[in-house]
């Protein structure tokens, strides 16, 4: 989430979370490489888009900035963030996971952010405080939404994040992406969602058996 953070800095927040979408795609490849699942057309397709996608996020003004180099830094890293997590995840149970995980970044961060603390006035506290409240209740909502509909369902609505958060940068910043930038972030969420509406090979292999015993 640093290089996020970094990124939107002097990213527009769109721009910025198609770079952090390039995480999916990062760990469809992963996860062929480190956990040896099966390569399918549909993902292959998927890390062409992605990788399109990453070269118009990266060059939005046919520059390189320091920027879109985070933008894609933090999607990188989320994409072993997600393998890593699901390896842990085959014996380790979910709340010890977010436990651990929370404990291990507060503590790599602390250091970086006692190095150069900023003055805090009410106005920035509150709005760290409004931070924190709206991203406990963002995770409290989908952890429920997770009690009622599958993943393959509630995939693809995350990438409803990109479009929310570019008509919001628009409205409270007055930024947008490039045309350039537009056709990355395009090119990621059709990887993402490729990814994320193609069945698992293992939920194949049930739904199969299923048909079987019918």
């Amino acid at each position: 989430m640093v290089s996020f953070y970094w990124a939107i800095s002097s990213l527009s927040v769109a721009t910025a979370l198609g770079g952090y979408f390039t995480g999916p795609v990062i760990a469809a490849v992963l996860s062929i490489v480190l956990l040896g699942e099966r390569a399918r057309a549909s993902t292959l397709l998927a890390v062409v888009l992605g990788f399109l996608g990453a070269l118009f996020i990266l060059r939005p003004d046919n520059s390189i900035t320091y920027g879109s180099v985070f933008a894609l830094l933090s999607g990188i890293l989320s994409g072993f963030y997600l393998v890593l997590t699901r390896a842990a995840s085959l014996s380790v149970r979910a709340e010890d996971n977010v436990l651990i995980q929370s404990i291990v970044g507060a503590a790599l961060i602390a250091p970086i952010a006692a190095v150069n603390v900023p003055a805090v006035d009410l106005t920035i506290l509150c709005l760290m405080v409004l931070m924190g409240v709206l991203s406990f209740a963002a995770h409290g909502l989908f952890l429920a939404a997770f009690r009622i509909l599958d993943v393959g369902t509630l995939a693809p609505l995350a990438y409803l994040e990109i479009a929310i958060a570019a008509l919001l940068g628009w409205a409270i910043f007055g930024d947008l992406p490039t045309i350039l930038a537009w056709v990355g972030i395009v090119c990621v969420v059709t990887a993402g969602l490729l990814i994320a509406v193609t069945p698992a090979p293992s939920e194949l292999t049930t739904g199969k058996m299923n048909v079987q015993s019918r």
